[in-house]
């Protein structure tokens, strides 16, 4: 195991952190001998990011607006304070000591070193609540930017989310970053979603090439609530994402949709449990990867059926495309069965573009780097599709259309 002192060093510990940050000790850092993380060498990240200089440390201000179009959260890592916004009527949004310890997010799974060392230095965390029968119509949107606190080059960001019965909220998260800092960030997010609640979180992360970022996404399910999360990973250095669903009432569903882009020097590793409880819940997950160059891609997903889950309804998606030389992708889609009256599939497949489509667009006239981006492009727009905030999806296809023009360099 790795020496949790690499990511700690320079900070005083007290007894606010010391039961937390002894459990964090106990479990140690991932290593590649763990079968979860055989591709991601935390260790040796970790030793790239303390080599450039530590980030400025300094209290960021914190920016909360309301515009005709969203309702904006700007914010720095390592909160430090508790704060009060003046929210729409129906959305309570605070900065709250933290006081939930829960760092497993149900019997299968057990406790993991970064979602605990969040507990142990993420005194305060984002706390959202929708109130009950509440439909907010604006997106809310919370982006990550600047450092507070002295953590050395450890950022912390914990956020919550609390949809009471028949409330309604989609999210766009973001993590503005700074291309003079070297940080290790570390993610935390957890939602509660009540009967009938629906939430929809959506994703963009673009990472600076020498940064490492850890992120993790708790949610729970109660009965006929709908959870969908649309992630794009496309460009950074060392990105881990960690999605944990658990779906513990009847009619709950819970659509996972991800699009990611590692390319030279990069890894983006996506690791999804989706864990069917009780009967009669759906669960629908489709990952795309584009892998460009010396790039690494990683896809394992888990579905768990317990035995008294019948009438499941679970799907699960990998397809990847390998552009440039030496692209990796590793791919492992699962399912444990305990139940037997379901309808359950997975799969993946792993290719580079098709040639025949390549010469017909070639025949026509089109360059052969346009008709690779064309055909990329086409391939992605099916996560695209997902996205139903039409201002978010043109930030990625923005952002999407830069990577794919890099990678015909």
């Amino acid at each position: 195991m790795g020496k949790i002192e690499s990511i700690i060093s320079g900070i005083n510990e007290n007894s606010a952190v010391s039961e937390s940050l002894s459990r964090a000790k106990s479990i140690g850092l991932p290593s590649k001998r763990v079968e979860d993380w055989k591709f991601f060498a935390v260790d040796r990240y970790i030793q790239e990011v303390e080599k450039g200089d530590k980030p400025a440390c300094g209290h960021s201000k914190i920016d909360f607006e309301e515009s005709e179009s969203e309702i904006s959260l700007e914010l720095p890592y390592n909160l430090e304070e508790e704060k009060e916004f003046q929210s729409p009527d129906g959305l309570n949004i605070s900065i709250q000591v933290t006081n939930d310890s829960r760092h497993a997010l149900n019997s299968l799974q057990t406790e993991e070193f970064f979602p605990v060392l969040n507990h142990a230095f993420g005194h305060y965390e984002v706390l959202i609540r929708v109130e009950k029968n509440r439909e907010i119509e604006k997106p809310l949107r919370i982006s990550w930017r600047g450092v507070s606190g002295n953590l050395g080059h450890m950022a912390i960001a914990k956020a919550r989310v609390i949809c009471e019965d028949n409330s309604s909220l989609k999210i766009i998260e973001s993590h503005n970053r700074s291309a003079n800092d070297n940080l290790i960030v570390n993610a935390l997010f957890k939602a509660d979603l009540s009967p009938g609640a629906k939430l929809e979180i959506n994703q963009l992360q673009a990472f600076e090439k020498k940064d490492l970022f850890v992120g993790y996404h708790h949610i729970t399910q109660k009965k006929d609530s709908t959870f969908t999360s649309n992630l794009f990973s496309l460009s950074g250095g060392k990105v881990r994402n960690n999605h944990q669903i658990s779906l513990e009432e009847s009619g709950a569903e819970s659509f996972l949709n991800g699009l990611f882009t590692p390319g030279v020097g990069e890894i983006i590793d996506n690791h999804t449990i989706v864990d069917h409880i009780v009967p009669r819940c759906t669960s629908d997950e489709n990952y795309k990867g584009i892998i460009s160059d010396k790039g690494i891609g990683v896809f394992n997903g888990k579905i768990f059926v317990r035995q008294d889950a019948q009438k499941t309804l679970a799907f699960q998606s990998n397809k990847n495309i390998l552009l440039g030389k030496n692209p990796t992708i590793h791919t492992k889609p699962q399912l444990e069965i305990w139940a037997d009256d379901v309808k359950c599939t997975h799969g993946a497949t792993t290719g580079k573009l098709d040639p025949e489509q390549l010469f017909y667009l070639k025949s026509r006239g089109i360059d052969e780097n346009e008709a690779e981006r064309m055909l990329t492009r086409g391939f992605a727009n099916e996560i695209l599709n997902k996205v139903s905030l039409q201002g978010f999806r043109k930030e990625v296809e923005i952002h999407l259309d830069r990577i794919l023009e890099r990678s015909d360099d």
